[in-house]
């Protein structure tokens, strides 16, 4: 069962429900994998142009103090995979946050066998919540 933050964006205006649907975004829970291996190629594809500067950041800073104190080689050559690793387990929550900070509210959590089963599921949350058009009947 994988679970997922639902996102929307501030203001967007919608004449469907599938156009409001289209706007959502839903961050998974949990670790990254892809973040972890590729670190910066990471950040970049999801736009996270901060904290890909942080990160490269981190990096050096790490390798100046590693080089500071006169580390061997093996240090300098772990340091790079313990940040990855590090990344791995903030990646989805550094998309939270940069959501956030671009006016996106939280509207909660869905869980469902795969991405495909949770977006199945905000819409039809959507669909239950929109309000149904009455038919006269002469």
């Amino acid at each position: 069962m994988r679970a997922y933050t639902l996102h929307e964006p501030p203001t967007v205006p919608w004449t469907s429900v599938a156009s409001r649907a289209e706007t959502f975004e839903l961050v998974r829970e949990g670790y990254s994998v892809l973040a972890a291996i590729l670190g910066p190629l990471w950040l970049v594809w999801n736009r996270l142009w901060l904290e890909a500067a942080g990160f490269v950041g981190v990096l050096a800073a790490g390798y100046g103090l590693l080089w500071l104190f006169g580390a061997n080689e093996d240090a300098v050559g772990v340091w790079p995979l313990m940040v990855g690793i590090g990344l791995g387990f903030l990646a989805n929550d550094l998309r939270r946050s940069a959501f956030a900070r671009a006016g996106f509210a939280e509207r909660g959590t869905v869980s469902g066998d795969s991405l495909r089963a949770c977006e199945l599921q905000v819409m039809s949350d959507l669909l239950a919540a929109a309000p149904r058009a009455s038919v006269a009947t002469a």
